[in-house]
């Protein structure tokens, strides 16, 4: 099941832009059923392409915490990557690469692991650009 999102996304350019504008906002709930203050729990975008496609994942940031471990997910392709927390300025990062079927799928960022429900992304996210191979 793919969340509705506010535009679906072609991936058959050389170059996908996902920003927090074009994606959804997810936050978690929590054992006791209450929401998340969290807006940004994580994000994803809803992307459909022609053919099958691999991508580069660059991801620029502007961190929040300390290093912390961020995973990139596509049906079943997965990319991890830890993200540097420093100078707390804007950074760019190189995270792997990732697969894209043919058909409409769902790319999410989040982090690795939570170590609570309601754990904010820890980031600022400005954008992932995705580069195809």
């Amino acid at each position: 099941r793919l969340p509705i999102s506010p535009n679906v996304i072609k991936a058959d350019a050389a170059e996908l832009v996902l920003t927090p504008d074009n994606g959804l906002f997810h936050a978690a709930i929590d054992g006791t059923g209450y929401m998340s203050i969290e807006q940004h729990s994580w994000l994803s975008w809803t992307v459909e392409s022609d053919s099958d496609a691999e991508y580069d994942i660059f991801v620029i940031y502007d961190p929040q915490n300390d290093a912390k471990e961020y995973a990139v997910r596509c049906g079943g392709d997965e990319v991890k990557q830890v993200l540097p927390g420093v100078d707390r300025m804007v950074q760019t990062g190189y995270m792997g690469s990732l697969k894209i079927s043919k058909g409409v799928s769902e790319v999410v960022f989040d982090q690795e692991r939570r170590s609570e429900p309601l754990e904010p992304l820890g980031l600022d996210l400005k954008r992932l650009i995705l580069r195809r191979k």
